[in-house]
């Protein structure tokens, strides 16, 4: 993955330009529950839960 993002315990998501998720961290998968697999090349709204409104 590159740099130090998966010896952090924070949750990282890194998208480019087009708002494309190009690589997540461990923490990221154990805080979501997503593995990293399941998002890249995804759009990071796969992450919305639909049970909060959208100023949430």
């Amino acid at each position: 993955m590159g740099g130090d993002y998966d010896s952090t315990a924070d949750a990282v998501m890194v998208m480019d330009a087009g708002g494309i998720i190009q690589t997540v961290n461990s923490a990221f998968s154990q805080v979501t529950g997503y593995p990293r697999e399941a998002v890249l090349g995804k759009n990071p709204n796969i992450l919305s839960s639909g049970y909060h409104d959208r100023a949430f």
